[in-house]
């Protein structure tokens, strides 16, 4: 089981409203649930405060017959007449989906139109809204205002969402002591949303007494009043056995009622023990389904653990667009951890139509979030300026940065820099060095350059058979590019006997298994007729891919094909574009056909 380090769950806000203010009938007009003597009263405009309790008695079919569509028609005569509570209520009905379908949009209007009428509870859910984007376009700062201004007219709920900018000096002076009452208050009032935040506090030793017992009362309490991120929390202390004994049934227990209220967290937990039989019995049907439709409902979170599985396999049969689709959603939606695979996919057109530059500029996001795969990603974009002008100082800065925190691709495309950008004596026997410290720990590119060295003499002496025996080894133990390697041994015949029918082998099994240099190599065997009969519409397709997925050999190739018009509409600007990629990436015949065209990088 993966350790866990709580600093806080995402806040995840069930609704925006909070309790409905209980609407007062008004006085010797119409007695407390005599919805049809408030409703002729509210008809007559005797009283337009009767209107309220006769809109909500037919929304809610309490006395009468449910009629959502009367209840909106009584509500509609008062808010007409500027009355704040007929006005707020109708929003509050519109956001909670009670009046046909949730109209966020047009719910604010009518909180709007309230809340200048000066009702709080209005300007409450209106800050709510405001403040998190929740259905319209997000002001944190105007936000902030109409929840403080709310909470200065007492309305609880608003107090404690903006106990955080209090605490923290967000938007406003820092005030700890304030966003702690405000907290204890809401929590005090029965709001459980309270009770969760105060206990991350307490568990995190935030403003307050780092204390396990307290922060898991808090979590119990708030869990009872059905906070699924208490519930989500405390699920978390018995899986863990923190301050509790270890309870994997219970833990499930409480990830999947939280799950269940749309917590993403607690769905990504629920399906874990779901698929590693953790307490419960292992079923991944059930967890596949818990995933797809929290994802679905475009729970960020969710999709980046469900794009995740999708990604090792762990569910099997899945479209390549479904993948990057799950990503997509992720990404868009503010999951940064999702933008590094997400703008992958663009970049080398995966599972979607291939955008360089948009893909590049998500992978950079991700880098900013401090996502090292991503900085590393976008390091080698940076070398070879795809998506991104070229920067040759700040990509060998960023990737070194990685290499020293342990990102071993990091390291192997700095050593890639100095083997081929260097090539001096002493910076090859260095980048050899680099090659196998990151082949150790565990990157398969370097310990296929690794051979490489071997086989080309940089910084080692050439020894053809050796380099074969270590491709070979490599190959067995399951590295495609290594196989691609090996094939190429038998198309050339060095180190061992020449054999085209073996490299074809090598080579398809190579692309199969994903080895762009696979598919590479075997489209320029199919694009000249070399020991296999010529088809240019499946050279084209093969160098297609493996150029999309960064194979200098691909993007050479298929550039000299665009220049030309084999196979394909002559495109002097595509062909040039494919053969400058190749060039940054090392493919020396590349850089040679530019020079030769008078092309500078």
């Amino acid at each position: 089981m993966k350790t866990l380090v709580l600093v806080g769950f995402t806040l995840f806000a069930v609704a925006c409203g909070g309790a409905e203010p209980q609407a007062k009938a008004p006085a010797d007009q119409c007695a407390a649930g005599d919805a049809l003597a408030c409703e002729r009263l509210c008809e007559a405009q005797t009283s337009l405060d009767a209107c309220v309790p006769a809109g909500l008695a037919y929304i809610h079919g309490n006395n009468v017959p449910a009629n959502p569509t009367r209840g909106q028609e009584l509500l509609e005569i008062a808010c007409s007449k500027e009355n704040a509570a007929a006005c707020g209520q109708i929003g509050e009905m519109l956001l909670a989906g009670k009046l046909d379908n949730k109209d966020p949009v047009q719910a604010s209007v009518k909180l709007r139109q309230a809340c200048y009428g000066h009702h709080a509870e209005s300007c409450a859910t209106l800050g709510i809204m405001t403040k998190y984007g929740k259905g319209i376009a997000r002001d944190e700062k105007r936000g902030t205002e109409l929840l403080r201004n709310a909470c200065s007219s007492g309305v609880v709920r608003a107090c404690y969402e903006v106990a955080e900018n209090y605490l923290y000096g967000k938007l406003v002076a820092p005030d700890p002591a304030r966003g702690l009452a405000y907290l204890k208050e809401g929590c005090e009032n029965k709001v459980a949303i309270a009770c969760y935040r105060l206990g991350l506090l307490h568990m995190n030793g935030e403003f307050v007494e780092q204390n396990d017992a307290a922060a898991y009362k808090l979590f119990d309490e708030g869990c009872q009043r059905k906070d699924p991120n208490a519930c989500g929390t405390l699920g978390v202390f018995y899986r863990v056995g923190r301050l509790v004994k270890q309870d994997a049934a219970h833990a499930a227990d409480l990830f999947s009622k939280a799950c269940e209220e749309g917590q993403p967290f607690a769905c990504s937990e629920y399906a874990s023990m779901l698929l590693a039989g953790d307490g419960i019995p292992m079923d991944f049907d059930h967890a596949r389904q818990v995933l797809e439709q929290n994802c679905n409902a475009e729970h960020a979170a969710v999709c980046t653990t469900l794009g995740q599985r999708y990604e090792d396999r762990t569910f099997r049969d899945v479209p390549r667009d479904r993948i990057t689709q799950v990503f997509g959603i992720a990404c868009e939606n503010g999951e940064n951890a999702a933008c590094y695979p997400y703008g992958r996919k663009l970049v080398v057109g995966d599972g979607i139509a291939q955008d360089v530059t948009k893909g590049a500029s998500l992978v950079q996001r991700a880098c900013e979030s401090q996502d090292r795969d991503a900085c590393t990603y976008f390091g080698y974009l940076q070398l070879t300026a795809k998506g991104v002008a070229r920067d040759e100082q700040s990509a060998i800065a960023l990737l070194q940065q990685e290499c020293d925190a342990g990102v071993a691709r990091a390291c192997t495309y700095v050593a890639e820099h100095l083997e081929f950008d260097d090539s001096s004596k002493r910076s090859n026997e260095q980048a050899r060095k680099i090659y196998l410290d990151a082949c150790n720990a565990g990157d398969g590119r370097a310990c296929v350059r690794e051979a490489d060295t071997l086989w080309y003499g940089h910084g080692v002496v050439l020894n053809y058979k050796l380099a074969k025996a270590r491709y070979e080894k490599l190959c067995n133990a399951g590295n495609a590019d290594a196989c691609a390697r090996l094939g190429y041994t038998y198309q050339v015949g060095k180190g061992g006997p020449l054999s085209y029918p073996k490299a074809i082998d090598i080579y398809e099994q190579a692309c199969t298994a994903q080895s762009w240099e696979g598919c590479a190599r075997l489209g320029v065997l199919l694009k000249d007729g070399i020991g296999i009969d010529k088809d240019l519409e499946r050279a084209r397709e093969l160098l297609d891919l493996s150029c999309r997925n960064h194979d200098p050999i691909g993007c050479f190739n298929l550039g000299q094909m665009y220049k030309r018009g084999v196979g394909v509409t002559a495109n002097e600007q595509q062909g040039t574009a494919m053969l400058q990629w190749a060039c940054l990436d090392h493919a020396k015949d590349a850089c040679y056909a530019l020079a030769k065209d008078g092309v500078r990088l």
